[in-house]
């Protein structure tokens, strides 16, 4: 029963610690996207542009920030899954305590009622 609770206990810290981490991508994701839309708004205010940056140098930058955020949300699709998983498989294991309760329970009124009964 410890060892149980003692993985209930360790699945719920590795919960905690993905959504922590599911946050920190939603936060870089968020960040990146910014920062995407703050170049391409720079870049369009500029009505010299062409002489400071080269039209390859922008679409390479363009690229780069693309798939900067498509690796982000790569990511944080995988720590969904994760998180979804564990948190089963945290369902499980608390449905499994449950059961053991019980049984546990049904044992001790069985014992009780041989003792009296002897």
């Amino acid at each position: 029963m410890e060892l149980l609770k003692l993985s209930k206990f360790k699945l719920q810290l590795q919960l905690r610690a993905l959504i922590c981490e599911v946050g920190e991508l939603k936060e870089k994701e968020r960040n990146a996207s910014q920062h995407l839309q703050h170049t391409l708004q720079v870049h369009l205010n500029r009505s010299h542009l062409s002489t400071y940056l080269s039209k390859s140098k922008s679409r390479k930058k363009l690229a780069e920030l693309r798939a900067e955020l498509g690796f982000s949300n790569d990511i944080k699709h995988k720590l969904e899954r994760k998180v979804t998983c564990l948190e089963n498989e945290n369902n499980l294991l608390e449905n499994k305590q449950k059961e053991l309760e019980g049984t546990i329970q049904g044992l001790l009124e069985s014992k009780e009622a041989f003792v009296k009964a002897y």
